[in-house]
């Protein structure tokens, strides 16, 4: 994938994961995303978050249930995102 900013474009690679059921991926590449963006990352950090929490929710089977945590997305990808500490 690609992420525009204002210092001009960069490629952000997907991730490869054991997938098993792809409901769920859009919500939570979206959700990362806007997450990402709200806390003021840069767009290709939120994008890459963005890619490896849609990765990981193809992990698990189902919509919700799917649904990954930070703690999940790290320990699938590495990628720790610029959301918010779990509580």
């Amino acid at each position: 994938m690609s992420a525009a900013g204002p210092d001009g474009t960069e490629q952000v690679p997907g991730f490869t994961v054991s997938s098993v059921d792809s409901v769920g991926a859009g919500d939570s590449f979206v959700a990362a995303l806007a997450v990402g963006l709200a806390a003021g990352a840069a767009p290709a950090e939120a994008l890459r978050a963005a890619c490896a929490a849609g990765a990981t929710a193809t992990t698990r089977r189902g919509a919700q249930t799917a649904l990954p945590r930070p703690a999940d997305v790290q320990a699938a990808t590495g990628v720790t995102g610029p959301w918010p500490a779990e509580a």
